[in-house]
């Protein structure tokens, strides 16, 4: 049964494989992994990748088929409480430490030095 769902959702993408991938029916080609010998027609119509390696190899392709199936190539799911605090908590960071550049790209002392103390103390709530 999760075989015919799955059949059914990636079934056909190795029948058009140019379309599926992007790229014009001319300049298509069925390229190998040079590892493990698996075809990207293979991948197309299994959906499972032969090795690691394939991963690299048909990366622009595989790009273009999640962006194609799921809108967006970045993952954008659940994580756990703690961990989405984390990462709220380090995206913030990043933020303000790019702010914090800009302010003093842009001679702006006084807001990189408003920046620079929040900062400080996220990062200190952070660690403590």
């Amino acid at each position: 049964m999760f075989y015919d769902l799955f059949d059914d959702f990636f079934g056909g993408f190795d029948k058009d494989l140019h379309l599926v991938f992007g790229t014009p029916k001319a300049q298509y080609n069925d390229e190998m992994c040079p590892v493990c010998k698996t075809r990207l027609s293979e991948v197309a119509k299994t959906g499972k990748a032969g090795c690691s390696k394939c991963y690299t190899v048909f990366r622009p392709q595989l790009e273009y088929m999640l962006g194609r199936i799921h809108s967006n190539t970045k993952h954008a799911g659940k994580v756990s409480e703690s961990a989405g605090e984390r990462i709220k908590v380090k995206k913030e960071l990043e933020k303000l430490q790019k702010d914090l550049q800009t302010a003093i790209a842009k001679q702006d002392f006084e807001q990189a030095a408003v920046l620079r103390d929040q900062i400080k103390a996220l990062h200190d709530k952070e660690v403590g």
